[in-house]
């Protein structure tokens, strides 16, 4: 399977449509497989007097919570115009919905799947909604408990809905120590479609390592300028990150190869050269019974292995045979 790599635009397009546009270029030129966006209304999301959080202090410091999301809104017209640009040119669109509202008006321009916020992975109403779409549905898993996981996840399990669980940390950028990568080997047990990783961090290594616990889906900020005023430009990769971040992961895949175990062709030549296969340990005559005494491992190994040395154990030789020259079945009676 090919990774899912999905550009997070969010709120980096700055309350502008036309932005957003050459966000959604940008990311298909960097090799996203989708450019995701927000969908909210602020007077269905927050109350004028919710607080920032810091990093949200730092990077936006002047207008309140609630003033920055009511700037950062896309209307419905301006989502629906998203996602036929995203469709034009061949890209996935995505959007996270807030409340069941922006989940309904999703659904009505037919979004192939959901995402849902850490944050909302409590709010059940909308949880329950969107597993009832029967689309498959991103849930990241940041702040959550483990029974906050299971109280989300049952929802998909009774409507029969694909879900991916994904493991992120809600910090802004997340530091190294604190990506607890590990945490993707207790998502697997929800028996979900799959599981990915919502990378919060400066750079790919946690997505490598994702790749190796069995990661498919992946999701980074993105951003034209990381110097740009707002809440998340900072904590995002420009385009020509992006471009490394996809490569990154897409050389981790084919590191991951197959789980079977069959030679590659490399070590189909390379079994016959240095695997060691029966050989004769000294001069024998015609009619000589052979022993174990009689036989050595040497290589090339193109030659029947010691496994199936007792096939021979006790037999008697037709011709003489030389110290060093491979046992072959011709050889015997």
């Amino acid at each position: 399977m090919k990774p899912f790599i999905i550009a997070e635009i969010g709120v980096n397009h700055d309350g502008s449509v036309e932005k957003a546009i050459k966000l959604v270029d940008a990311a298909k030129s960097a090799g996203a497989s989708a450019a995701k966006f927000q969908s909210f209304s602020a007077n269905r999301l927050a109350t004028e007097v919710t607080p920032k959080v810091e990093y949200q202090k730092i990077r936006d410091g002047q207008r309140t919570h609630f003033e920055m999301l009511k700037q950062l809104e896309l209307s419905f017209s301006d989502q629906t115009k998203l996602k036929k640009y995203c469709d034009s040119i061949g890209i996935e669109f995505i959007s996270t919905p807030y409340a069941i509202e922006d989940a309904i008006f999703l659904n009505s321009i037919n979004v192939n799947c959901f995402k849902i916020a850490s944050a909302d992975i409590v709010d059940l109403p909308l949880l329950e909604y969107v597993s009832k779409t029967k689309k498959l549905t991103l849930i990241s898993t940041g702040m959550a408990s483990i029974d906050e996981i299971k109280s989300a996840v049952k929802f998909f399990h009774s409507s029969n809905s694909n879900f991916i669980l994904m493991h992120t940390t809600s910090e802004y950028p997340t530091k190294l120590e604190f990506t607890n990568i590990s945490r993707l080997k207790a998502l697997i047990q929800f028996n979900s479609s799959g599981i990915g990783f919502s990378d919060h961090t400066t750079d790919s290594i946690g997505a490598i390592m994702a790749i190796a616990i069995g990661a498919t889906y992946f999701e980074k900020h993105f951003t034209l300028n990381k110097t740009d005023s707002g809440p998340d430009h900072a904590a995002s990769l420009e385009p020509e990150e992006f471009k490394k971040y996809v490569l990154d992961i897409e050389t981790g895949f084919k590191a991951l190869g197959s789980a079977e175990f069959i030679r590659t062709a490399g070590e189909e030549s390379m079994a016959k050269t240095s695997r060691k296969s029966l050989h004769y340990s000294r001069d024998l005559e015609v009619g000589n019974i052979l022993g174990i005494s009689d036989l050595v491992l040497l290589r090339p190994g193109t030659g029947i292995m010691w496994s199936e040395c007792e096939k021979f154990l006790d037999r008697a030789l037709k011709h003489k045979v030389a110290q060093g020259t491979m046992l072959r079945i011709q050889d015997f009676e």
